[in-house]
């Protein structure tokens, strides 16, 4: 048997195993010829492709019938894209035909079936003119990889934007992809390690380019990360991995790149402010309140904005001047990370819940905040203009303690009765009695508040175990109530809240891929964060698989989050 017998054996034996069934894979199928009017003595060339997000199970498209034209030749072609680790693909199937007589010729549909539906091409109605002066070359089909061998089809290879930076100077790392081939198969994808640094996977360009590699051509596609490095000293970017099948008749191959070094410098000593937290990039800074004029006792919102390019999630809480008739009761801050093409960037937003104490005009600010730019080496201080507020007077009592001493008077005594008597002394004790539970009470709120705000971070991680329970117990009640949906949502919740109240993040509206980022930027144990990544899937398969939504997985899914709070809460 030749070697195109071998192949279209193959071919239809792929075709018999690829599955009856995928999920969640989107499809289409299309036809086009090279032109729709042809000579007799000429050729055209007739390609079905079908695309898809699922390159290993896309169907065979059938064959259609062909009216007034002769296959020549027949060939098939493939094209696989990775995008963030995901892979999609489109195959063709190139058929050369000769047209028989002058006329109109035809081409049918050509049908492919994928999850259950039919898809299929519009039918092609061809010309057929009489034979030109000058024969035409004839198209030669399509060469398949396997047609002849080629040295080196496809290379990989990491570089970086910087080999010497500071401790949390953004570095991009870009992964390049080259083929000279079609690939067989989906590639699969191992990223480089990355100890020692906070990663931010940037989103690819999907258009391929062409490169020239020692006078070869290659179609090559470019994957970045932004990385920041967590400490000082020689660190190493670990190999970046593609296993490819680029040969039907032989195993895959794996090509690895070469591990790079960069050497994370210390920030400089020279010239930094007192109040410099360790944000590293170039930023501005703004600050508003939401209202200038607020009544004694009433509190009112100041927000502080920080935008630019670096370590979002590293920009450290600023610095507020308030003075003697403004007090703070609490903060919140929000990331907004803006993923480009070749860098991060964004802003963080901090808002201030103020209480107005005195009256009159007072000033809010202004705000200092200290940064290091590490392209000019240099340290920069942003101060906000000061924004001036005007307190009116309210006949609301803040709460205070409140001294009395008794005073002498010089009126004269008035003879009252004994009843009279006794009724004032039972007033002033009951009055006293108040009074000192209510600065009783003053005082153990005033104390708690100062714990609060002593240290808010050491707060919310003592408190993490106690609100995780609450949620696990809202969802096991859920659960025995047969709302599975809202159980997933319920048990994810807490989770994400746990872990965020645990290692000091917001999450509130996180997605998986930003508590990936935010837990590695934490350096937790390896072992945890492969539990979270567990949990995380799990979830996922819950919600966006109905199928698998039954109680015994629910069950499974709560068990899987008792065991991963207490495995955090015995290792921290």
């Amino acid at each position: 048997m030749g070697r195109t017998g071998k192949i279209i054996i193959f071919a239809c034996c792929l075709a018999a195993l690829l599955p009856c069934t995928v999920f969640a894979t989107q499809f289409s199928i299309q036809a086009s010829v090279d032109k729709n009017t042809v000579a007799l003595n000429d050729v055209v060339q007739y390609t079905v492709t079908v695309n898809g997000n699922d390159a290993n199970n896309l169907p065979e498209p059938s064959k259609p019938s062909f009216s007034n034209l002769e296959i020549i030749s027949r060939s098939q072609s493939s094209n696989i894209s990775i995008i963030n680790t995901r892979v999609s693909a489109a195959y063709s199937h190139v058929y050369i035909l000769k047209p028989q007589n002058i006329g109109e010729a035809n081409i049918g549909i050509s049908k492919a079936a994928i999850g259950g539906e039919e898809y299929q091409t519009q039918p092609i109605s061809i010309t057929v003119t009489k034979a030109s002066a000058i024969q035409k070359k004839q198209s030669a089909p399509p060469k398949t990889i396997w047609d002849e061998p080629v040295s080196d089809p496809v290379l990989v290879a990491t570089t970086v934007s910087r080999n010497t930076s500071f401790v949390n100077q953004m570095v991009i790392l870009t992964f390049t992809f080259y083929r000279r081939v079609n690939l067989f198969e989906a590639p699969t994808y191992t990223p480089p390690s990355t100890i020692g640094f906070w990663s931010v996977n940037l989103p690819a360009v999907k258009q391929e380019r062409y490169a020239d590699i020692k006078g070869v051509r290659y179609l090559a596609q470019d994957f970045k990360t932004a990385l920041f490095p967590t400490q000082s000293g020689d660190l190493t970017i670990g190999q970046a991995a593609i296993t490819a099948k680029v040969d039907p008749f032989s195993a895959a191959v794996t090509i690895k790149t070469n591990p790079i070094n960069i050497k994370a410098l210390p920030l400089p000593e020279a010239g930094k402010p007192d109040d410099f937290a360790g944000t590293v990039g170039r930023f501005t800074m703004s600050s508003s309140v939401d209202k200038r004029i607020i009544e004694r006792g009433k509190p009112f919102t100041l927000r502080v904005k920080i935008i630019g390019e670096g370590n979002i999630n590293s920009i450290s809480e600023p610095i507020i001047q308030l003075g003697e008739k403004v007090k703070q009761l609490s903060a919140t801050s929000k990331d907004n990370i803006i993923k480009g093409f070749s860098a991060v960037s964004g802003s963080k937003t901090f808002e201030y819940i103020l209480m107005p104490v005195g009256e009159g005009s007072a000033e809010v600010g202004p705000v200092d905040f200290s940064y290091f730019n590490p392209s000019e080496g240099k340290y920069y201080k942003l101060s906000t203009v000061p924004n001036n507020i005007k307190i009116l007077p309210s006949s609301i009592p803040l709460p205070k303690e409140i001294g009395a001493s008794a005073k002498q008077s010089d009126q004269p005594v008035v003879r009252v009765s004994r009843k009279i008597i006794l009724n004032i002394l039972l007033f002033v004790f009951v009055a006293a009695l108040l009074g000192s539970l209510i600065i009783g009470m003053i005082w153990i709120y005033k104390k708690y508040q100062d714990y609060l705000h002593s240290d808010p971070v050491k707060v919310r991680k003592r408190r993490a175990m106690k609100a995780a329970r609450k949620g696990l117990k809202r969802a096991r009640g859920l659960l025995r109530n047969g709302k599975l949906k809202e159980f997933v949502a319920e048990i994810y919740e807490a989770v994400a809240h746990y872990l965020g109240d645990k290692y000091n993040f917001s999450s509130a509206g996180i997605t998986q891929d930003q508590l990936k980022d935010i837990l590695s930027q934490k350096g937790i144990d390896p072992n945890v964060q492969r539990e979270i990544d567990r949990f995380i899937y799990e979830c996922d398969l819950i919600r966006f698989t109905p199928s698998s939504l039954d109680k015994a997985k629910a069950e499974e899914l709560l068990k899987i989050a008792e065991e991963l709070i207490v495995s955090i809460e015995v290792k921290r």
